[in-house]
């Protein structure tokens, strides 16, 4: 039988906030109850703030799921870093124009500080999920026109460019050790960088 009990924010815990939401969401009929029979207990929270810790909670799960991908240590995390920072980004945008008084407030200081990250990411991070077969050049394509819109023509060129100067330096490492008559026939920078397909990751 698994109990959940009601968790306390951590500083050194980049999770723990949602954590202890979550709990306390999670047993809100609970607090409701003990202070209609304990007059002692006078700071359950209103409706109102009950609605407000429900918005913020749905928010923070994002950062939640997007922190728990990146710790782990049992499959590689790589391929997972681009998906999940567009995520995040996607997030901070919807919450900017959608969001209430608080939650607009909140979220513009935090996109502030994201978009100067978000200028200097790693493009190798967006190889990497371009790599991985479940994601191939098809994500990039649909994440950099969410994105950027009218202008992710060019940021998709850019990002072929270096794909394929990547791909130049591989064929270099490769000829040097011996191994390029061993590359599958199907692999050229054409195909690299195209963006319909990926064979490096064909079966």
């Amino acid at each position: 039988m698994c109990i959940l009990k009601v968790r306390q924010d951590v500083p050194t815990r980049l999770n723990s906030t949602f954590v202890m939401l979550e709990s306390a969401l999670y047993y809100k009929k609970v607090f409701n109850h003990l202070e209609v029979i304990n007059g002692n207990f006078i700071h359950c929270l209103r409706h109102d703030e009950w609605s407000k810790i429900e918005k913020l909670c749905g928010f923070l799960k994002v950062f939640y799921e997007v922190t728990c991908a990146f710790s782990g240590s049992k499959y590689p995390t790589s391929n997972l870093y681009f998906p999940n920072i567009v995520r995040v980004r996607i997030s901070l945008k919807e919450e900017m124009e959608k969001g209430d008084g608080l939650m607009r407030s909140t979220t513009t200081r935090m996109f502030t500080k994201f978009e100067k990250y978000w200028a200097e990411f790693s493009t190798i991070m967006a190889i990497a999920t371009i790599l991985d077969r479940q994601y191939k050049f098809q994500f990039a394509e649909w994440a950099f026109k969410k994105i950027y819109g009218a202008d992710h023509v060019i940021e998709l060129s850019l990002l072929k460019d270096k794909m394929s100067c990547l791909f130049d330096e591989y064929l270099k490492g490769a000829k040097g050790s011996g191994l390029a008559t061993n590359l599958p026939s199907s692999i050229s920078k054409a195909s690299i960088v195209r963006g319909s397909s990926n064979p490096w990751m064909e079966v």
